[in-house]
Protein backbone atom coordinates (compact mmCIF):
# COMPACT_ATOMS: atom_id res chain seq x y z
CA UNK A 1 0.00 0.00 0.00
CA UNK A 2 2.98 2.21 0.79
CA UNK A 3 4.56 1.58 -2.47
CA UNK A 4 1.31 2.73 -4.67
CA UNK A 5 0.43 5.75 -2.16
CA UNK A 6 4.23 6.58 -2.67
CA UNK A 7 4.76 6.39 -6.48
CA UNK A 8 1.31 8.39 -6.79
CA UNK A 9 3.11 10.97 -4.38
CA UNK A 10 5.96 11.12 -6.08
CA UNK A 11 3.85 11.58 -9.89
CA UNK A 12 2.32 14.42 -8.11
CA UNK A 13 5.46 15.78 -7.16
CA UNK A 14 6.20 15.94 -11.18
CA UNK A 15 3.05 17.89 -11.62
CA UNK A 16 3.72 20.27 -9.56
CA UNK A 17 7.22 20.75 -10.35
CA UNK A 18 5.40 20.75 -13.77
CA UNK A 19 3.07 23.49 -12.97
CA UNK A 20 5.56 25.46 -11.56
CA UNK A 21 7.49 25.85 -15.17
CA UNK A 22 4.05 26.50 -16.46
CA UNK A 23 2.65 29.29 -14.03
CA UNK A 24 6.58 31.10 -14.89
CA UNK A 25 5.85 31.01 -18.44
CA UNK A 26 2.34 32.08 -18.51
CA UNK A 27 1.39 33.96 -15.37
CA UNK A 28 -2.07 35.97 -16.21
CA UNK A 29 -3.64 32.49 -16.98
CA UNK A 30 -1.72 29.43 -15.61
CA UNK A 31 -4.40 27.12 -15.01
CA UNK A 32 -5.93 27.79 -18.40
CA UNK A 33 -2.67 27.04 -19.78
CA UNK A 34 -2.11 24.13 -17.55
CA UNK A 35 -5.84 22.71 -19.19
CA UNK A 36 -5.09 23.28 -22.20
CA UNK A 37 -4.26 19.33 -24.48
CA UNK A 38 -0.85 20.25 -24.51
CA UNK A 39 -0.44 21.57 -20.89
CA UNK A 40 -2.36 18.11 -19.34
CA UNK A 41 0.21 16.02 -21.74
CA UNK A 42 3.22 18.30 -20.02
CA UNK A 43 2.54 17.73 -16.77
CA UNK A 44 1.70 14.11 -17.12
CA UNK A 45 4.97 13.83 -18.70
CA UNK A 46 6.52 15.15 -15.72
CA UNK A 47 5.17 13.37 -13.27
CA UNK A 48 5.84 10.21 -15.29
CA UNK A 49 9.48 11.06 -14.87
CA UNK A 50 9.38 11.49 -10.98
CA UNK A 51 7.77 8.17 -10.79
CA UNK A 52 9.85 6.22 -13.27
CA UNK A 53 12.72 7.70 -10.79
CA UNK A 54 10.62 6.62 -7.88
CA UNK A 55 10.70 3.15 -9.51
CA UNK A 56 14.37 2.91 -10.06
CA UNK A 57 15.44 3.81 -6.73
CA UNK A 58 12.81 1.04 -5.15
CA UNK A 59 13.78 -1.82 -7.87
CA UNK A 60 17.75 -0.85 -6.99
CA UNK A 61 18.15 0.20 -3.71
CA UNK A 62 16.23 -2.15 -1.64
CA UNK A 63 14.62 0.35 0.56
CA UNK A 64 11.10 -0.27 1.79
CA UNK A 65 10.76 1.99 4.52
CA UNK A 66 9.96 5.72 4.77
CA UNK A 67 8.65 5.35 1.10
CA UNK A 68 6.72 8.76 1.22
CA UNK A 69 9.77 10.44 2.12
CA UNK A 70 11.77 8.46 -0.62
CA UNK A 71 9.21 9.80 -3.14
CA UNK A 72 9.37 12.90 -2.19
CA UNK A 73 12.63 13.15 -2.12
CA UNK A 74 12.88 11.88 -5.80
CA UNK A 75 10.64 13.62 -7.34
CA UNK A 76 12.73 16.55 -6.03
CA UNK A 77 16.14 15.22 -7.55
CA UNK A 78 14.18 14.07 -10.68
CA UNK A 79 14.43 17.84 -11.60
CA UNK A 80 17.84 18.14 -10.35
CA UNK A 81 18.79 15.31 -12.22
CA UNK A 82 17.09 16.52 -15.62
CA UNK A 83 19.48 19.20 -14.98
CA UNK A 84 23.16 18.16 -14.69
CA UNK A 85 25.82 18.52 -17.60
CA UNK A 86 29.12 16.42 -17.85
CA UNK A 87 31.87 17.78 -19.83
CA UNK A 88 32.33 16.18 -23.35
CA UNK A 89 34.99 18.60 -24.96
CA UNK A 90 36.58 21.76 -25.46
CA UNK A 91 36.59 23.57 -28.78
CA UNK A 92 37.90 27.27 -30.00
CA UNK A 93 35.58 29.81 -30.46
CA UNK A 94 35.56 32.21 -33.58
CA UNK A 95 37.40 35.25 -31.32
CA UNK A 96 39.58 32.13 -30.32
CA UNK A 97 38.67 31.91 -26.70
CA UNK A 98 38.70 27.91 -25.15
CA UNK A 99 34.62 26.85 -24.92
CA UNK A 100 33.88 24.16 -22.45
CA UNK A 101 30.89 22.44 -24.48
CA UNK A 102 28.54 20.77 -21.60
CA UNK A 103 25.99 17.80 -22.44
CA UNK A 104 23.34 16.53 -20.26
CA UNK A 105 19.48 15.95 -19.87
CA UNK A 106 18.74 19.17 -20.00
CA UNK A 107 19.47 19.66 -23.18
CA UNK A 108 16.47 17.32 -23.99
CA UNK A 109 14.53 18.88 -21.25
CA UNK A 110 14.64 22.45 -23.12
CA UNK A 111 13.98 20.89 -26.07
CA UNK A 112 10.61 19.29 -24.80
CA UNK A 113 9.79 22.09 -22.74
CA UNK A 114 9.92 24.34 -25.50
CA UNK A 115 7.73 22.19 -27.92
CA UNK A 116 5.33 21.71 -25.11
CA UNK A 117 5.14 25.37 -24.50
CA UNK A 118 4.86 27.01 -27.89
CA UNK A 119 1.76 24.44 -28.19
CA UNK A 120 0.10 25.33 -25.00
CA UNK A 121 0.86 28.86 -25.91
CA UNK A 122 -0.86 28.69 -29.56
CA UNK A 123 -3.84 26.58 -27.86
CA UNK A 124 -4.34 29.63 -25.00
CA UNK A 125 -4.04 32.28 -27.48
CA UNK A 126 -7.34 30.77 -29.06
CA UNK A 127 -9.01 30.19 -26.00
CA UNK A 128 -8.48 33.60 -24.78
CA UNK A 129 -9.57 34.97 -28.81
CA UNK A 130 -12.81 32.96 -27.85
CA UNK A 131 -13.58 34.11 -24.74
CA UNK A 132 -12.83 37.75 -26.10
CA UNK A 133 -14.84 37.34 -28.70
CA UNK A 134 -17.69 36.30 -26.93
CA UNK A 135 -17.50 39.13 -24.40
CA UNK A 136 -17.73 41.15 -27.30
CA UNK A 137 -20.85 39.52 -28.51
CA UNK A 138 -22.42 39.56 -25.10
CA UNK A 139 -21.39 42.88 -23.47
CA UNK A 140 -20.63 45.03 -26.52
CA UNK A 141 -24.15 47.38 -27.00
CA UNK A 142 -25.15 46.85 -30.56
CA UNK A 143 -27.81 49.86 -30.40
CA UNK A 144 -25.40 52.42 -30.35
CA UNK A 145 -23.08 53.98 -32.72
CA UNK A 146 -18.95 54.11 -32.19
CA UNK A 147 -18.95 57.89 -30.45
CA UNK A 148 -22.27 57.12 -28.02
CA UNK A 149 -20.24 53.53 -27.17
CA UNK A 150 -17.32 55.84 -27.10
CA UNK A 151 -18.55 59.11 -24.89
CA UNK A 152 -20.16 55.79 -22.10
CA UNK A 153 -16.84 54.65 -21.80
CA UNK A 154 -15.76 57.56 -21.54
CA UNK A 155 -18.20 58.38 -18.63
CA UNK A 156 -17.23 55.01 -17.01
CA UNK A 157 -13.58 55.57 -16.91
CA UNK A 158 -13.79 57.77 -13.62
CA UNK A 159 -14.85 54.19 -12.14
CA UNK A 160 -11.10 53.21 -12.60
CA UNK A 161 -9.39 53.04 -8.98
CA UNK A 162 -5.94 53.62 -11.02
CA UNK A 163 -5.35 56.82 -12.22
CA UNK A 164 -2.56 56.15 -14.69
CA UNK A 165 -4.45 53.51 -15.92
CA UNK A 166 -7.40 55.77 -16.22
CA UNK A 167 -5.11 58.24 -18.07
CA UNK A 168 -3.38 55.87 -20.32
CA UNK A 169 -6.80 54.32 -21.49
CA UNK A 170 -8.33 57.93 -21.99
CA UNK A 171 -5.29 58.42 -24.23
CA UNK A 172 -5.27 55.40 -25.93
CA UNK A 173 -9.29 56.28 -26.52
CA UNK A 174 -8.48 59.42 -27.63
CA UNK A 175 -6.36 58.10 -30.60
CA UNK A 176 -8.84 55.60 -31.64
CA UNK A 177 -11.54 58.35 -31.92
CA UNK A 178 -9.42 60.53 -34.31
CA UNK A 179 -8.76 57.51 -36.02
CA UNK A 180 -12.35 56.62 -36.24
CA UNK A 181 -13.49 60.10 -38.19
CA UNK A 182 -10.12 59.87 -39.94
CA UNK A 183 -11.64 56.48 -41.78
CA UNK A 184 -15.10 57.26 -41.39
CA UNK A 185 -14.79 59.98 -43.41
CA UNK A 186 -12.92 58.08 -46.31
CA UNK A 187 -15.11 55.56 -46.06
CA UNK A 188 -17.93 54.54 -48.29
CA UNK A 189 -21.57 54.10 -46.88
CA UNK A 190 -21.78 50.35 -47.57
CA UNK A 191 -18.92 50.05 -44.63
CA UNK A 192 -19.78 49.49 -41.25
CA UNK A 193 -16.99 51.64 -39.85
CA UNK A 194 -18.96 52.07 -36.64
CA UNK A 195 -19.14 48.16 -35.85
CA UNK A 196 -15.68 47.95 -37.00
CA UNK A 197 -14.39 50.91 -34.37
CA UNK A 198 -16.61 49.62 -32.12
CA UNK A 199 -15.00 46.20 -31.92
CA UNK A 200 -11.80 48.00 -31.95
CA UNK A 201 -12.63 49.91 -28.93
CA UNK A 202 -13.81 47.06 -26.81
CA UNK A 203 -11.01 44.84 -27.61
CA UNK A 204 -8.56 48.01 -26.18
CA UNK A 205 -10.95 47.41 -22.81
CA UNK A 206 -10.61 43.56 -22.73
CA UNK A 207 -6.83 43.90 -22.37
CA UNK A 208 -7.82 45.98 -18.90
CA UNK A 209 -9.60 42.38 -17.90
CA UNK A 210 -12.98 41.28 -18.42
CA UNK A 211 -14.03 42.84 -14.52
CA UNK A 212 -13.20 46.20 -15.67
CA UNK A 213 -14.61 45.42 -19.17
CA UNK A 214 -17.63 45.03 -17.78
CA UNK A 215 -17.44 48.20 -15.41
CA UNK A 216 -16.64 50.27 -18.30
CA UNK A 217 -19.48 49.38 -20.82
CA UNK A 218 -22.51 49.13 -18.83
CA UNK A 219 -24.57 52.26 -19.04
CA UNK A 220 -23.79 54.29 -15.89
CA UNK A 221 -26.62 54.52 -13.40
CA UNK A 222 -28.86 57.31 -14.19
CA UNK A 223 -29.30 59.88 -10.98
CA UNK A 224 -31.67 62.13 -9.34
Amino acid sequence: MDYFFSLLLAFLVGILSGFQFIAGKYTKSPFRAARTFFGLAYLTIRGAIASIAFVILYATSGIRNWLPMWALITGASAEILLRTKIFVLEKQSPSGVSEEVMLGPLNLLVFFQGFFLDAIKERLSIIITGDRMNMLRKYLPQELTFEQFYDRVDRNLGALEDQSQEERTRSDLESLKQEYGEVRRAASQDTDVDGIYKEKLGYKLLQLGNQKFKLLVDEPPHTG
